[in-house]
């Protein structure tokens, strides 16, 4: 994945990504970002996450079609602000502790 920061006229970064299956690309996407990220760590932040949904959704099918997947999916990211950002449990929804 990765994402280009701004350097357009209209301020929306551009995120892609390619998922690739036995050396063949088998999903990819590049587009604008729908909002305008301030940082190139929430650029790439935001690219690896819709990334991150497009594997969730392609394992899903393989796990459908085929048998349940057992090794991991790894997603590459360049920008060591966002890969911080995504090791830090803080940020994530499903991770939260409540206190009752």
């Amino acid at each position: 994945m990765d994402a280009d920061l701004a350097s357009q006229e209209h301020h929306h970064s551009i995120s892609g990504y390619v998922f690739m299956i036995d050396g063949r690309a088998v999903s990819w996407s590049a587009k604008k970002q729908s909002i305008i990220a301030l940082s190139t760590a929430e650029a790439e932040y935001i690219a690896a996450t819709h990334a991150a949904k497009e594997a969730l959704w392609i394992c899903t099918l393989i796990s459908n079609i085929t048998r349940p997947l057992t090794l991991p999916t790894i997603l590459y990211c360049d920008n060591q602000a966002s890969i911080a950002l995504m090791k830090d449990a803080q940020y994530h929804a499903c991770t939260k502790h409540i206190d009752m």
